[in-house]
């Protein structure tokens, strides 16, 4: 159970299991949201804080992905590209719309010939992933 104290009080906000360490992801949004994600391996739920950048205040989201998207693997979430957060798994690169309540998968393209994605990084308009083959 993870808790954050926020003022004088605590409150509880997502009850999650742990498979390993995982990575955290700055990704800016539009309208002037910025969110940090960070992947679970092996879960279909993704925590991330949401802060206002007028104000600074942030609010930690959980994005449920239960019935949109399979995933039985670790992943990586990259920094937005074109607005938005992108989800690489060994076999496909997800395209995730997390504004959307629920998060819309708007486009996913999978791995060629049997290859593997191993490393990605986003930005601005950008995705630039290398496979297990270079």
């Amino acid at each position: 159970i993870r808790s954050l104290r926020l003022g004088l009080g605590m409150k509880e906000f997502a009850t999650v299991a742990w498979q390993n360490v995982s990575t955290m992801w700055p990704i800016k949004m539009r309208h002037g949201r910025s969110l940090l994600v960070q992947s679970l391996a092996t879960s279909t739920s993704v925590c991330g804080f949401v802060t206002n950048k007028d104000s600074s205040d942030a609010e930690l989201v959980t994005f449920d992905l239960t019935g949109k998207f399979c995933c039985d693997e670790p992943s990586i979430w990259c920094s937005a590209v074109s607005d938005l957060a992108v989800q690489v798994t060994k076999r496909v690169v997800r395209w995730v719309d997390v504004v959307s309540s629920p998060p819309v998968l708007v486009h996913s393209t999978e791995a060629r010939d049997g290859r593997h994605f191993v490393v990605a990084a986003g930005d601005g308009n950008s995705l630039i992933t290398i496979d297990d083959l270079g």
